[in-house]
């Protein structure tokens, strides 16, 4: 095998686990809309998982909790309002170019990473384009 066909076959073979951030925080649908703009500000993120019980059932983003801001009373609302529902949820040994094509066909900017032993991670548009970023560097080449 040659030198451009061992670097096509590692690339095609990344999975998206290389390249996802753990997802310390979730919240429950009940939560209001106040706490979770508190906590996006506070943490820094940008998604924010919504489990209910053991099981995922939606994902909010930051766009979504200001898009709520503008057309809503937010005293009442909770991330169940506005929560995206089935949120892109994925095992984390899934191919990276295969969630990446997934998440740009279906303007997905997020998709939620769960790994064999139960953790949760994201993924997202700019994991992504980090991704591209080590191919095109030819850093992915040099790890592992």
């Amino acid at each position: 095998m040659n030198t451009e066909e061992k670097w096509w076959k590692k690339i095609k073979n990344l999975n998206v686990e290389e390249f996802t951030t753990p997802c310390p925080e979730v919240v429950s649908p009940d939560t209001k809309l106040v706490e979770l703009e508190r906590l996006i500000k506070k943490k820094n993120f940008r998604h924010i998982p919504i489990q209910e019980g053991d099981k995922i059932v939606g994902i909010i983003s930051e766009r979504d909790i200001f898009s709520a801001y503008r057309s809503n009373d937010i005293n009442t609302l909770t991330a169940r309002d506005i929560m995206q529902k089935e949120p892109y949820i994925i095992p984390s040994d899934t191919k990276l170019s295969e969630v990446a094509f997934y998440m740009s066909k279906n303007k997905y900017g997020s998709a939620l990473v769960t790994s064999a032993d139960g953790e949760l991670g994201i993924f997202t548009s700019t994991d992504a384009l980090n991704a591209l970023v080590e191919v095109l560097r030819g850093d992915i080449l040099t790890s592992s």
